[in-house]
């Protein structure tokens, strides 16, 4: 069987005997589409000296050396020289791979053994003959040149992208071109990560194999994969994401501030991995406050909170405010001072009360009250007469009233009074 324009030489032989001496036969070859004749003589052998016999040859494969014996016998019964030719000859192309001569010297049955070694390279397997002729005596031996086990590789799956912490698959076809079985070693390689194992195939034989890798929690990152046989390679690019990880920062407050005003901190989340999660963010401001908030953020998202909250004058000191993921936290310190207490002046303005009273009468005492620091509602008492009378004055910061107390005269004694105002706070 040929493909278009093949050539193929193919080798005959037959036996002949003496009856055939001196005789021209026609050799005719023919195929479906042609015929050819060739006529061939047959002459009258030569009387035979040496006899020579080639040891048989094993199966090879490219690259190792052949090694074979050849027995040569001279099988007369005088002294003879003669000279051995050695030929190993491609079946298929005819082309010679080795040609060695000896020439000996031998006596009467004696025989001598020569070694012939060859050395084969890549591309010469096939089938050869080994021939060695003598006069008119041939003796062939034939063998085979295989190709080597030769493992092609080829990366046909990975489970990237993956999660630095999980397991790297790596998916491969491996098939055995060569002409016999091998093993070879099937190796994996990043400049993270190194692995290898051994496999052995059939000539032809193609198998699937998967490589596991574990990888580390600081494994992220996008490396060249390298799966690779002695004979050959394959390259892919695989990535292994950061897991989640939530950073949090308190970054601002409106520390200090005073009991009974409202507090404020702002705080930031960020997930620094590069897979998207949701995690529980819990703060804490201790003794005063407590609350959470489910935060979702994408790989490289970050988000703030503001958080507010309501403060009493029993909240009054230093409070380590507290931030926490499930990967990190971040604390402050938040201060809330005593707010100070109010204070009211007040005065009866000179002139305003009379000199003298009558008794069983009433008198108005004018009074100026002022607020000196923040609102605030405070008692004032005016004293005189063995008599008194309050008010509960309610005034903002820096804001003053005057306000009229009566007082009533219930005294028999004639005597000289003092008026007191005074206030409660």
């Amino acid at each position: 069987t040929l493909d278009q324009n093949q050539t193929e030489q193919l080798q005959h032989v037959v036996e002949t005997t003496e009856e055939n001496s001196n005789t021209v036969y026609d050799v005719t070859i023919s195929t479906d589409d042609q015929t050819e004749t060739i006529p061939t003589e047959i002459e009258s052998p030569e009387e035979t000296t040496f006899e020579a016999n080639i040891e048989d040859i094993n199966e090879i494969s490219e690259g190792q050396d052949i090694e074979t014996t050849v027995e040569i016998t001279n099988i007369t019964e005088t002294i003879q020289e003669e000279t051995t030719t050695i030929q190993i000859e491609n079946q298929n192309t005819g082309e010679l791979l080795k040609e060695k001569q000896f020439t000996h010297e031998l006596e009467p049955s004696k025989t001598i053994n020569e070694t012939i070694i060859i050395n084969t390279q890549q591309g010469d397997n096939g089938s050869y003959t080994a021939t060695a002729p003598t006069d008119e005596r041939i003796d062939t031996t034939t063998f085979e040149i295989i190709e080597p086990p030769e493992f092609l590789i080829e990366i046909t799956d990975t489970n990237s992208p993956i999660t630095a912490g999980d397991e790297l698959e790596i998916t491969t076809t491996i098939e055995n071109t060569g002409g016999e079985q091998g093993t070879q070693q099937i190796e994996l390689q990043t400049e993270q990560f190194n692995t290898s194992e051994n496999i052995t195939l059939d000539a032809g034989e193609t198998n699937t194999e998967t490589i596991t890798i574990q990888t580390g929690q600081q494994d992220d990152g996008t490396y060249e994969l390298t799966t690779s046989t002695v004979s050959d390679n394959d390259t892919t690019e695989v990535q292994i994401n950061s897991p989640p990880q939530y950073e949090v920062n308190i970054i601002e407050t409106n520390s200090p501030i005073q009991a009974t005003e409202t507090a404020s901190f702002t705080f930031e989340v960020k997930n620094t991995g590069d897979i998207p999660d949701e995690q529980l963010i819990q703060y804490d401001i201790a003794t005063v406050d407590t609350g959470s908030i489910w935060v979702s953020l994408d790989g490289g998202e970050s988000m703030t909170e503001t958080i507010t909250f309501n403060t009493k004058e029993a909240n009054q000191g230093e409070h380590v405010t507290t931030v926490q993921s499930n990967d990190g936290s971040d604390t402050d310190v938040f201060t809330i001072n005593q707010p100070p207490k109010a204070t009211f002046a007040v005065q009866i303005p000179e002139n305003q009360t009379p000199d003298k009273v009558i008794t069983d009468d009433s008198i108005e005492i004018p009074v100026e009250i002022t607020n000196q620091a923040q609102p605030d509602t405070t008692t004032v008492t005016v004293h005189g007469f063995d008599d008194s009378s309050s008010k509960e004055i309610t005034l903002d910061e820096d804001e003053s009233i005057t306000q009229t107390f009566t007082l009533s005269t219930n005294t028999t004694t004639d005597q000289t009074y003092t008026i007191t105002a005074e206030t409660h706070n």
